[in-house]
């Protein structure tokens, strides 16, 4: 007997594939619609909280903070609050981050919200403020004696410096002050030739009446205030620097005093203990100028209680032998030599 073969209908096995397929999808867009619908709700709940925090906001009465106000064009910032923060800056001496963190305590304390600068923020109107006076001295008019100093080295330039006391505010008899003193140019070039210099102060001179320049006697400072027929005042630290460079330059005294200076400052340099004893620098000329300052340095090293108790330290042999013994002497030696100075500049 013949077995016969049993043939699948290959429709039956494509009915189940599609049936299965059915199923996923609906059940992935059940789990869409309901993801949705859960959505829908929070959104719905954060609506209605919004508005009911708008409703209680406008039913509210405005409370204007004492630093508000009107805001400088191009700034987010009150008036108010940037010149509170420049006075704390100028009149308080303080720096940048402490104005910072002084007017976020304040507002802490007050009671008041509000926004707070950033430091940087604050050196920017610093420099917009220096750059606005700058710009409006120059254009104040008034007769005025001008000060001019281009020695001053920035890298590979040299700073022209050109300040003005207007004449008819310094009518005491008393030396100059920091606010007695006006800006009015400073540049940087490679070279400050006589005709630059005159032409900044040409254009100084177009809305002010310079009465008399005072600056050191630099051959090209004389030869810019000769070609604008402006009286030169030669500056007094200069002239009693110079004297005293003719008189002490090669003197033995005094070069025995600079070299004991020098020796100091190479030793102390970077000590712990003794920088505080540190020499002033005697560098150039203004080391005759400043001649004063080794003399209180050796004074006051001499009559210092603390320096005195090392040295009886060093004596006892509480420290390490020799710590202080060349110190000692050297201090002793400048006083010596500088009191034989002195002696020659009094009889001068």
């Amino acid at each position: 007997m013949k077995q016969t073969k049993t043939t699948e209908n290959p429709s039956q096995g494509h009915g189940k594939s599609i049936a299965n397929n059915w199923k996923t999808e609906a059940h992935l867009r059940g789990q869409e619609n309901t993801r949705l619908r859960k959505r829908i709700k929070e959104l719905t709940q954060s609506r209605d909280k919004w508005h009911a925090k708008y409703s209680r906001l406008r039913n509210t009465p405005k409370h204007t903070s004492a630093l508000g106000g009107q805001k400088a064009k191009g700034h987010q910032y009150s008036l108010v609050l940037i010149a509170l923060i420049l006075e704390l800056h100028k009149y308080g001496a303080m720096s940048l981050r402490s104005c910072r963190h002084s007017v976020a305590c304040m507002l802490v304390a007050l009671g008041l919200s509000t926004r707070v600068p950033s430091h940087s923020t604050i050196r920017n109107w610093l420099c917009k403020g220096g750059f606005h006076r700058v710009g409006a001295a120059a254009a104040k008019k008034g007769s005025y004696v001008v000060y001019v100093d281009e020695s001053i080295v920035f890298g590979s330039e040299k700073i022209l410096l050109i300040l003005g006391v207007p004449v008819s505010d310094n009518c005491e008899i008393r030396a100059l002050q920091h606010t007695d003193m006006e800006v009015l140019f400073v540049g940087a070039n490679t070279e400050w030739k006589a005709e630059h210099i005159e032409e900044e102060l040409l254009k100084i001179g177009k809305n002010k009446s310079i009465l008399y320049a005072v600056s050191d006697e630099g051959n090209n400072l004389r030869k810019a205030y000769k070609s604008m027929n402006t009286v030169h005042v030669a500056d007094c630290t200069h002239i009693l620097a110079n004297a005293l460079k003719r008189l002490y330059d090669k003197d033995a005294d005094f070069t025995a005093f600079r070299h004991l200076i020098g020796d100091l400052r190479k030793r102390w340099n970077l000590s712990k203990e003794n920088s505080v004893y540190m020499p002033p620098t005697m560098r150039g000329k203004m080391r005759f100028a400043r001649i004063g300052g080794p003399k209180y340095f050796s004074v006051r090293t001499m009559g210092d209680a603390v320096f005195s108790k090392l040295v009886k330290s060093e004596q006892s042999g509480a420290r390490k032998p020799c710590f202080f013994t060349r110190e000692i002497g050297i201090c002793c030696h400048l006083r010596t030599h500088f009191g034989r100075i002195q002696n020659g500049v009094q009889r001068t």
